[in-house]
């Protein structure tokens, strides 16, 4: 920069940046979601096709992004979570992991205790 040269910015409104940062962050949650649910779907894709390992990588990615969603789609994003995680569990079911099936089945009751299908896991293996 050349010496005696100012920039000078625009006062910011601190109200509209704060709402732009929530609209992005919304959006970010949004496209997490939306990636999580096709993450979902295409595990659900392998495991109806007996490919076990696709379907256990597939759910374990979208139970990460599930976990990263804390805004207004949390209490969405945990009714997933228990889904893929019972998913998962019988992924581990049918590759006779059942240590695993036990400690899938535990976190999904521990989001949803009523989860019909996580209790049945559990109480089969």
């Amino acid at each position: 920069m050349k010496e005696g040269v100012q920039i000078e910015c625009a006062p910011t409104n601190k109200s509209k940046m704060k709402q732009h940062h929530h609209h992005l962050e919304e959006d970010d949650e949004d496209e997490t979601f939306e990636k999580a649910t096709l993450l979902k779907k295409r595990g659900n894709g392998y495991f109806s096709t007996n490919q076990y390992k696709l379907a256990d990588i597939s759910y374990r990615a979208c139970i990460t992004l599930l976990s990263s969603i804390a805004g207004r789609r949390r209490e969405e994003a945990k009714m997933m979570e228990v889904a893929v995680r019972s998913n998962l569990a019988l992924v581990l079911y049918k590759e006779e992991m059942f240590e695993k099936v036990e400690e899938e089945c535990s976190l999904a009751l521990r989001i949803d205790a009523t989860n019909a299908k996580g209790v049945c896991v559990c109480v089969c293996t």
